[in-house]
């Protein structure tokens, strides 16, 4: 009978103990090796930039049709850490910096604006710089400047070497399945310049719906006005002694014609 006690009692100091450390592990926000996607994967569940990196899959890739393995060759080409940054501080930089890079906004909101006029804003799930993705090289410059209107994240990728792994399906490869990856890819990026254009569009024509007529000098200003019906007055008066005139000159011309 003690012997069973005495196994009980250990049980129950394993249970208790091995509780603590569970509770500890989680308590400390413990993380354990590498998630699905690259990002640090916690004890109780994914963290932010996987569940961010899950949305950007679901949103934009899977109804491609692409498979979750297809997203982890293009994932690879990324820059291991997120870039962040704060409200105010310039992802580019007019004519300054240089193309060499693609980024998507994970989180927060971008303004574009070029020469100091706003063009559009960038929003979370949206590329930053799709447009300078097609025709720009790495050497050529950004011609717009953009900036962070809150705290943004974004995951950004090396341009040229997305363009080599998706291009070429380096890792499997397979030439036609690189084809697939870089048709897929440039029908999301395609996709986003479109949507970029089309909010271009709206936002001018709604700068020209708000923008005041141009002030136009007035016909008649208000002493003219006043004074019309006088002029009226005085302009039929010298029409009449016109009349008058006329007909007593004809007249004259008459009589002087018929006296010989």
């Amino acid at each position: 009978m003690g012997g069973l006690d005495f196994v009980g009692w250990g049980v129950a100091v394993g249970v208790v103990v091995l509780g603590g450390v569970v509770c500890g592990g989680c308590g400390a926000g413990g993380e354990e090796g590498e998630g699905k996607w690259g990002g640090k994967k916690k004890f109780w569940g994914r963290s932010r930039e996987e569940e961010d990196i899950e949305k950007v899959y679901t949103t934009l890739f899977s109804p491609l049709h692409m498979t979750r393995s297809q997203f982890g060759q293009i994932l690879s080409c990324r820059r291991k850490e997120l870039r962040v940054l704060k409200p105010g501080e310039q992802y580019c930089s007019e004519k300054i910096t240089r193309v060499d890079s693609l980024a998507l906004l994970l989180s927060g909101r971008l303004l574009v604006t070029q020469s100091g006029r706003s063009l559009h804003m960038i929003h979370a799930n949206q590329f930053v710089d799709s447009p300078e993705y097609f025709g720009v090289t790495t050497d050529d410059l950004f011609q717009v400047s953009i900036t962070a209107v809150e705290e943004s994240r974004l995951l950004v990728w090396h341009r040229d070497k997305l363009r080599l792994v998706i291009g070429g399906d380096l890792k499997g490869g397979n030439k036609l399945g690189g084809e697939f990856l870089r048709e897929m890819f440039d029908h999301v990026i395609g996709r986003d310049v479109v949507r970029k254009l089309v909010q271009v569009s709206d936002e001018t024509n709604c700068d020209l719906k708000k923008s005041p007529p141009p002030e136009t000098a007035p016909l008649v200003d208000e002493e003219e006005k006043e004074a019309a019906p006088q002029l009226l007055e005085e302009e039929e008066e010298e029409e009449e002694e016109e009349r008058i005139l006329e007909s007593w000159t004809l007249g004259k011309i008459a009589e002087e014609e018929t006296v010989v």
